[in-house]
């Protein structure tokens, strides 16, 4: 954890703790950074708090890690990460999407959320993606993709909210994705003056 203690989380009340692994199979470290995140979900069943764990597969090019989004590393992350830990009790992981994703969702039986990924600035992308990862299997509940629905290029975000919300929430496709966000620009500005 970045900031907080088990202790200091149950004291203030806090659900639970995310944390971020990032796996690099070239780098010794990755070793050293599963112990500690093994321990943290340990501790954090200790504590009755839910363990967000998200584990992203990298490598490094040019200094800088880069995600690899492929259903061989993703699935791999995701067995490795649903073994961290004395108990899987609580313990969700947040992952990004990949073609396949139903063989990645596969791989666990632990529940995930889907990550958004960079800002494309452009909403139907984004849509597509996640009702696809929506749709990988039961263990699939949600998704964390603030980023764009924040900043959806041109969109209202209220409106990328509401098509977000009933792909997660009422499992709508595409184009009833999108006819809640032309319903939700459409309320949203016949509200303003």
């Amino acid at each position: 954890f970045t900031a907080f203690t088990p202790e200091r989380m149950q004291a203030l009340r806090m659900d639970g703790a995310k944390f971020m692994v990032r796996l690099d199979p070239s780098d010794p470290a990755s070793g050293r950074t599963l112990l500690a995140c093994a321990e943290a979900v340990s501790l954090c069943v200790r504590a009755d708090l839910t363990a967000f764990l998200e584990p992203l597969p990298v490598r490094r090019r040019r200094g800088a890690y880069v995600v690899q989004r492929t259903v061989e590393e993703l699935a791999g992350a995701v067995s490795v990460a649903s073994a961290l830990g004395a108990s899987s009790l609580n313990t969700w992981l947040k992952i990004p999407s990949c073609p396949q994703m139903e063989r990645v969702a596969g791989a666990t039986t632990l529940p995930i959320v889907i990550l958004g990924g960079e800002v494309t600035g452009d909403p139907l992308p984004v849509l597509r993606d996640l009702q696809t990862a929506m749709r990988a299997g039961p263990n699939v509940r949600g998704a964390l993709i603030g980023r764009n629905v924040l900043f959806p290029g041109a969109e209202d975000p209220r409106a990328m909210a509401a098509a977000v919300a009933a792909i997660v929430h009422d499992h709508a496709g595409l184009g009833e994705a999108q006819t809640a966000m032309a319903v939700e620009r459409g309320a949203h500005m016949r509200l303003i003056p």
